[in-house]
């Protein structure tokens, strides 16, 4: 399926970004000359974690996210953001 990015991206799930440069064809085949933008989401953990985020701007801007991950057994967790 080819993305023609024409819209934004919320990155709230987003745990990192890699670039790549050069020919995407090079690794993936057929693409665009201008490189390759790999976006990992977040996963599930196996402790607790909850954290809420508010941030403020001009015109009446807020904002607030949260990110929450439940342990629900030794070996599986689920996380919701």
């Amino acid at each position: 399926m080819r993305d023609i990015g024409q819209y934004q991206r919320d990155t709230f799930n987003t745990d990192s970004i890699a670039v790549l440069l050069g020919p995407a064809s090079a690794l993936f085949g057929r693409g665009s000359t201008s490189g390759v933008i790999n976006s990992v989401s977040k996963q599930p953990l196996l402790t607790p974690l909850a954290a809420l985020t508010v941030s403020g701007g001009q015109i009446d801007y807020w904002r607030g996210t949260g990110d929450f991950n439940l342990p629900l057994s030794e070996t599986a967790a689920a996380r919701k953001h």
